[in-house]
């Protein structure tokens, strides 16, 4: 099959990416075999191929998720702790400006 340039330089980027079929990669790289002006811009793009596979997701172990809300858990705890002091420190200061108030319009 005789594929155009154009067309081979406008799946650069999804070959790269390894976002083609296996199929369209071997074309690609057959394309790449015989035209030096395909091959020099791929050689541009990328010195490195991403091999053309298909990323399979496993479920994530128990432990890792146990492991992964204990840590959620731990932040949320100090943010929570972080917010109350802030809160406090907030009253304290609003309550000592309120009573130096009330102590100087008192001396008056």
């Amino acid at each position: 099959m005789n594929i155009s340039c154009e067309l081979i330089k406008d799946l650069a980027q999804p070959y790269f990416g390894g976002r083609v079929s296996e199929k369209t990669a071997k074309l690609i790289e057959g394309h790449l075999e015989e035209c030096d002006e395909c091959r020099y811009f791929y050689s541009g793009r990328r010195s490195v191929k991403t091999p053309h596979f298909k990323v399979e997701f496993s479920e994530p172990e128990e432990e890792q998720i146990a492991l992964n809300l204990s840590r959620l858990s731990k932040r949320l705890q100090i943010r929570r702790t972080i917010g109350t002091v802030l809160a406090v420190i907030t009253a304290v200061l609003g309550l000592s400006a309120l009573l130096y108030d009330l102590i100087s319009e008192h001396k008056k």
